[in-house]
């Protein structure tokens, strides 16, 4: 008996150190993937600033209509304008590289458009500790609401802005 216990003893030392291999046809011991954690974005309220980590400031506007030249914009649709204000940290941005300005109204994404009113995102850099407005246009359903602003500075967490509801 004392034979049988040791030599259980000693199996059970050995598995605990990878040293037994599993019997042929047995399951392989599974590891569970490590957790992702993704970071959640930021909600916000149209007007209210946000300072994405080790990057810029940025404050967006509620989308407003946008006077377009006769003949713009399909039947249905009008053109809106989202400004932001954005500020330059400790380095250059480019805001055509560096941001992502998604809109959607109703949980819908709303479809950028050119417009000499509103030029975009912009490539000209903005140095550091500088401010400027950016202007961009988008087709929205006419009488849209429930305005939802996601932006995202070089791919990192979004700061999403939206309406007080």
């Amino acid at each position: 008996m004392a034979v049988v216990t040791v030599v259980v003893a000693v199996l059970v030392l050995l598995a605990g150190c990878g040293a037994v291999q599993p019997s042929a046809g047995a399951a392989p011991p599974t590891t569970a993937p490590p957790p992702t954690t993704e970071a959640a974005p930021t909600t916000l309220l149209f007007g209210q600033t946000f300072t994405f980590p080790g990057g810029p400031r940025v404050l967006v506007l509620r989308p407003e209509p946008l006077t377009a030249s006769p003949g713009q914009g399909a039947p249905g649709t009008e053109r809106v304008e989202l400004r932001l204000e954005l500020t330059a940290a400790d380095e250059p941005v480019v805001p055509r590289s560096d941001l992502r300005v998604d809109l959607a109204a109703g949980g819908r994404p709303v479809a950028p458009v050119s417009d000499a009113q509103a030029p975009g995102l912009t490539s000209d850099p903005l140095p550091a500790g500088r401010s400027r407005i950016l202007v961009l246009a988008f087709a929205a359903p006419a009488g849209a609401t429930g305005w939802q602003a996601s932006v995202t500075f070089r791919g990192g967490p979004a700061a999403v802005f939206q309406e007080d509801i």
